[in-house]
């Protein structure tokens, strides 16, 4: 019984350590100038923030990003990935 009991908890722990979520999040965003027109192949700047208790809420983290859109002027990034401004 003990045999059957320590291979279970083996098994759990180690597929509960293993599943690990990763520390970064996708984004995407259609970046377009003060025209409205679409901002095509050209490098954006992107500074990300997350807030603590709303939209006014305090800054717990902030990065930022230098990312080139694509042709269709999509802006694709991992938030998690940049440069940490506020840790």
């Amino acid at each position: 019984m003990n045999r059957y009991f320590f291979g279970l908890t083996t098994i759990l722990l180690s597929t509960i350590l293993w599943a690990q979520v990763p520390n970064k999040m996708s984004f995407q965003s259609i970046i377009r100038n003060n025209q409205g027109k679409l901002v095509v192949n050209q490098v954006v700047g992107v500074r990300t923030s997350i807030l603590q208790g709303g939209s006014t809420g305090t800054s717990v983290y902030e990065e930022t990003h230098q990312k080139t859109s694509n042709q269709n002027g999509v802006l694709t990034l991992e938030i998690g990935t940049g440069t940490a401004v506020l840790p």
